[in-house]
């Protein structure tokens, strides 16, 4: 018995041993052998590897372009964005035209548009309005709200072929004005408000509604020539993305995450994909949205999401290329080799296009934005140098080389969206539905 019991005791002191490791409960300590290899904090590590991991390639820019007309949100159905040339010191600030501004229940959420030396503005109000650069006066102003509504204007944008002014309304409206007289032409009824603004190609007037839809109209009567029903979302943010298009596809960005290629003659689908990623339970109660534009540059669609994801796909079969994780609300500003966002509205990024690497990654300080409360909206390139607004009124001067910021300014009150350059001049459009030049 005395032999069992000391037997016993040994295999309970072994397991003790075993359970424990160091044996520290009897005052012991076994050796540590520090394990081989670099060390990184258990929070920021997968950020710090995605800043290590940087492409070698130099930015390369597009030669400097003039351009004479803006018809339309974000330039071109591809929003590819070429590098304006311009005049501006970037010195003080001009003012242009004004309309009825921002309040509580209406948002401005697109850009105005500018064709032959005149200004069209759709305002909070629901004015659209025409201004002539040239003779500095209103041409003339339209309300666009419905009989019985009470002005609750939000988003909403227009757009211009050669003839006629296109506009999306925030009640459910497509219509048609001349543009010489602001004469409503057609009108047509659509499933719920539009946001965002039209996109113009060929005879086409392609509008994104709230709830996933989308309409391809006839530029010449109003027409319906097809549609596409997505998915609807229920949770959603305040945003307008806007139809990419170019040659016989368009891109559509959905509220869900969804982002699809269609066929522009007759809305079939060609392919599909979703920003969402699936392996995660947790994305029922995220906000999913594509806020961002799609752009197109070749057969490279870059797709930017609020759900932290930018996607390069091809253009003809949906194949992703690469995925990154980063989150805007912006749409990027490609060029050249690169494409450039504001990443969680706090960082300037530079990736490569082919890769998605990073290039470079710069901060916004916090001086310039409080809590960075206030939105940065895209950058646009002129005269090889980023031109980025937002934050607390403030205009930022970077680098596209280095990412360096190299000056700052302060606008008159808080932007609606990215500038925008027409014969080397450059417009913002403010809160206050003024218009300004940067001059």
């Amino acid at each position: 018995m005395k032999i069992n019991l000391n037997i016993s005791l040994i295999l309970l002191f072994s397991l003790l041993l075993i359970s424990c490791g160091t044996g520290d409960f009897l005052g012991f300590e076994k050796k540590k052998v520090r394990l081989e290899g670099e060390r990184f904090p258990a929070i920021g590590y997968f950020k710090d590897e995605k800043d290590k991991a940087k492409t070698s390639k130099p930015v390369e820019l597009s030669a400097l372009e003039i351009r004479s007309d803006w018809p339309q949100t974000q330039n071109s159905p591809t929003h590819l964005s070429p590098n304006f040339a311009s005049e501006s010191k970037i010195s003080r600030v001009k003012y242009v035209m004004s309309g009825k501004g921002e309040n509580q229940d209406s948002k401005i959420l697109s850009q105005p548009i500018i064709q032959n030396n005149i200004v069209f503005l759709l305002d909070a109000n629901g004015n659209v309005i025409s201004f002539d650069l040239i003779k500095k006066k209103t041409n003339w102003k339209v309300n666009i709200v419905p009989t019985g509504e009470n002005s609750h204007n939000i988003g909403g944008g227009i757009a211009k072929n050669k003839k006629n002014i296109f506009v999306n309304s925030p009640y459910g409206e497509v219509l048609a004005l001349d543009s010489d007289t602001g004469e409503l032409l057609w009108k047509k009824s659509t499933s719920s408000p539009l946001r965002s603004p039209p996109t113009i190609i060929d005879n086409k007037v392609l509008s994104l509604t709230l709830d996933n839809k989308i309409f391809a109209f006839n530029t010449k009567n109003g027409d319906i020539i097809w549609e596409h029903s997505g998915i609807y979302s229920r949770t959603t943010i305040m945003s307008s993305p806007k139809i990419a298009a170019e040659g016989n596809i368009l891109i559509a960005p959905y509220s869900n995450g969804d982002f699809l290629g269609l066929n522009l003659a007759n809305g079939r689908e060609i392919w599909g994909d979703n920003v969402i990623d699936l392996e995660k339970s947790e994305t029922s109660n995220v906000f999913a949205d594509i806020d961002a534009s799609p752009v197109i540059r070749g057969n490279i669609v870059i797709v930017a999401s609020n759900f932290g994801k930018i996607i390069a796909v091809e253009k003809k079969s949906g194949t992703r290329l690469w995925v990154k994780d980063y989150t805007t609300s912006q749409t990027p500003l490609v060029n050249g080799n690169s494409i450039f966002i504001i990443n969680r509205n706090q960082e300037i990024v530079c990736l490569d296009i082919m890769s998605g690497e990073l290039r470079w990654i710069t901060n916004i300080n916090k001086s310039y934005s409080e809590k960075f409360y206030n939105l940065w909206f895209s950058p646009i390139l002129v005269n090889n140098k980023l031109l980025i607004v937002g934050g607390d009124r403030k205009i930022l001067i970077v680098d596209p080389f280095t990412g360096s910021i190299e000056n700052d300014s302060t606008l008159p009150a808080f932007p609606v969206a990215a500038p925008f350059v027409v014969n080397k001049e450059i417009f913002v459009l403010l809160r206050n539905a003024n218009i300004i030049n940067i001059q």
